[in-house]
């Protein structure tokens, strides 16, 4: 989000920054839509997050974005990653009594957070909410009892939405690689995708006439010229006959606004300990959310 702050600051002819994942000015949005949710019901939501450029913007966001509702914001606490222990900020978001806490987190450091939870005697019946940094296996590795993660609830972009792009690029990598695609690997791939179309569509790799060209190869100028992950070959040949094409990304959309981002839909997961298995609880739409 700082990044792209700045490319918002600046004059449109200096941006030359792109995204292919939506910001996390989006995602905290839609942890207090679920924190609100009839699932959850907060009135008092506490904010632990990461103490660095990725959790700080994000941790103020979540708080913008919960007052903004007319709600309460009980505590908002930072920590630093890969310490030992984090007894002391858990205590503190523990002594401020939410009934809800965002943790903005990695795998590793939310592991050690959930258990010192444990540990400080704090409430079994406060709900967590995480975000995308934790919804991977990982996560209930490093929390070591899958049953002090029961029903945790969390946010993320979807990345893997049961399209025929994401099918073909899903259909491929499992081909290549002989394992399932991993989070964001599908924003990774459209990225480079794109990229490659673009310096083909400028027939230069001129910064200013890719940046120019990247928004030409991922908005729709007809109906009927678009090209999906895995035909590459197919949209460089219509570039090289001068076609237009579109690029329909394995991620999900890739039209990029006026400062470079695009804008997707987003999940409300919730983590089983009897299965074992994050589950998809409610879908957020792109049109609910505040550019």
């Amino acid at each position: 989000d700082l990044i792209t702050e700045f490319n918002r600051d600046l004059d449109p002819d200096a941006r030359f920054f792109f995204r292919t994942a939506s910001p996390d000015r989006l995602q905290a949005q839609v942890v207090a839509i679920a924190a609100g949710s009839s699932d959850l019901m907060c009135t008092r939501l506490a904010i632990l997050h990461l103490d660095d450029s990725y959790g700080q913007p994000f941790g103020e966001a979540i708080e913008a974005a919960w007052t903004a509702r007319g709600n309460t914001v009980a505590t908002r606490v930072s920590f630093t990653t890969g310490q030992p222990t984090y007894a002391t900020q858990v205590a503190a978001v523990r002594d401020a009594m939410p009934d809800c806490i965002a943790l903005v987190a990695f795998p590793q450091s939310a592991g050690t957070i959930l258990r010192d939870w444990s540990s400080a005697g704090g409430s079994d019946t406060v709900r967590w909410i995480g975000t995308d940094g934790v919804r991977a296996p990982g996560f209930v590795e490093e929390v070591g009892d899958p049953n002090l993660i029961n029903h945790f609830f969390g946010t993320s972009p979807i990345t893997d939405a049961p399209t025929p792009e994401y099918n073909a690029y899903r259909d491929r990598f499992l081909a290549t690689l002989g394992s399932e695609p991993i989070p964001f690997s599908s924003n990774q791939y459209d990225a480079t995708a794109l990229l490659f179309l673009a310096i083909a569509r400028a027939g230069t790799t001129d910064g200013v006439q890719v940046r120019d060209a990247l928004r030409e190869v991922s908005t729709r100028a007809a109906e009927s010229d678009f090209e999906r992950p895995g035909a590459l070959a197919e949209a460089l040949q219509q570039i090289r006959e001068g076609n237009d094409v579109d690029y329909q990304g394995a991620s999900g959309n890739t039209d990029f606004n006026e400062i470079g981002d695009v804008i997707t839909p987003y999940e409300i997961w919730r983590y089983d300990a009897a299965t074992d298995a994050f589950s998809q609880v409610d879908v957020i739409k792109a049109a609910e959310l505040k550019p």
